[in-house]
């Protein structure tokens, strides 16, 4: 990524580096390390290929839902929605919120598992404490696919994930 264009500065692209480090989990991105080239004008995190495509892709191409009551489709999908569920339970455990979980941000592997990616907006929450969203200023994440709860302006919690 070349660090000017990406809007955030280098820390912040370090902070998600040091978050995909902290993770491992069979459906979350693979790490492997980051580092900057080119005379720091660039930030690279190098992380496991995932060939499969998106869910936003997947979601596209049908022409109905995915559960159109075709057996293999009910299949895949409850077992994707298994692999997501998993991953932010991991991410939860971990206090750990993901924040901007949405189709493009759900990949697929070679063997078609889910795997969650871009924890750019990720934060670790402290037991108990909230982050605040009043008046919007602290609101992350895609409009499209916000909790009813940050859309009123409430705190976030670990309920946003779901």
């Amino acid at each position: 990524m070349k660090i000017k264009k990406t809007g955030v500065g280098v820390k912040k692209l370090q902070e998600e580096a040091v978050r995909l480090k902290k993770v491992n989990h069979p459906n979350i991105v693979r790490y492997f390390t980051a580092f900057r080239y080119k005379k720091n004008k660039f930030f690279a995190i190098a992380m496991e290929y995932l060939a499969g495509g998106s869910l936003l892709d997947r979601i596209e191409q049908e022409s109905g839902p995915l559960t159109s009551g075709q057996r293999p489709r009910e299949t895949r999908t409850a077992q994707w929605t298994r692999q997501v569920a998993s991953a932010l339970a991991y991410m939860h455990a971990r206090w750990m919120q993901h924040r901007d979980l949405k189709p493009d941000n759900v990949l697929f592997d070679y063997h078609q598992n889910a795997r969650v990616i871009d924890l750019g907006l990720a934060c670790i929450v402290v037991a108990k404490s909230k982050v605040s969203s009043a008046g919007g200023a602290n609101k992350v994440g895609a409009l499209m696919y916000q909790s009813p709860e940050k859309a009123r302006g409430r705190a976030y919690d670990g309920l946003d994930d779901v």
